[in-house]
């Protein structure tokens, strides 16, 4: 499965990648610490686009119906739902501590956020972000 040498190789972000997400149509998301998403396509040798955030980007996801699309978090502790055409922000909704994973359901109606403190978040999708419910994730002590 593993070949010596890397079949393609991308170059942008200034520190290190911790996210990647594949879409249905072969393109890729990267999360840096550098505060930067930066969009590919596997066909492609340059980075199509980047979109910055103020802090570390620690999850992204593509909308799984819809790759034009994706959310982001991050340590600033926002939740943000991208629309890739436009290069902007469509919502963003602030996340009670710092974010470490995000995930779209398999519909894409909602997006499940992920915290440090142990807690899953579920906002609904549509045109914005509305938070939906929670759940605290605990470590059982023996």
């Amino acid at each position: 499965i593993f070949k010596r040498r890397p079949i393609k190789e991308f170059r942008g972000h200034t520190s290190d990648i911790l996210d990647l997400n594949w879409s249905k149509n072969n393109f890729l998301l990267s999360s840096s610490m550098d505060g930067t998403v930066r969009l590919w396509h596997v066909t492609r040798s340059e980075c199509l686009c980047t979109f910055g955030m103020p802090d570390m980007v620690t999850g992204v996801s593509f909308h799984p119906k819809d790759d034009r699309y994706f959310i982001s978090g991050g340590l600033d502790g926002k939740l943000r739902l991208w629309n890739i055409p436009a290069k902007k922000v469509q919502s963003s909704q602030e996340v009670p501590g710092l974010i470490t994973a995000v995930a779209f359901t398999e519909s894409g109606k909602v997006a499940c956020v992920g915290t440090f403190t142990g807690a899953a978040l579920f906002y609904d999708v549509s045109d914005k972000l509305t938070y939906s419910s929670s759940i605290a994730v605990r470590r059982r002590s023996s």
